[in-house]
């Protein structure tokens, strides 16, 4: 919820919705057209779309959070 800005009425912000944002901006390529940010993977489609997606496991297990977004 924190990556979607889904702010609690009571809760503090901890970082601006800027900086949200900032970390989903890829800073490197990481090849096939996609890009990696502060953690965050994503890559742009020609219908105003873009994936950003984090994963990782360990040994028998893996997990991915991918949220679709729409470009401004």
């Amino acid at each position: 919820m924190f990556h979607l800005k889904a702010h609690l009425p009571s809760q503090k912000a901890i970082l601006s919705d800027e900086a949200i944002d900032d970390m989903k901006v890829g800073t490197a390529e990481s090849g096939n057209g996609g890009y990696y940010g502060v953690g965050w993977a994503s890559r742009d489609d020609s219908n105003g779309y873009r994936a950003v997606w984090h994963n990782g496991g360990m040994s028998g297990v893996s997990t991915t959070l991918m949220l679709i977004l729409m470009k401004r």
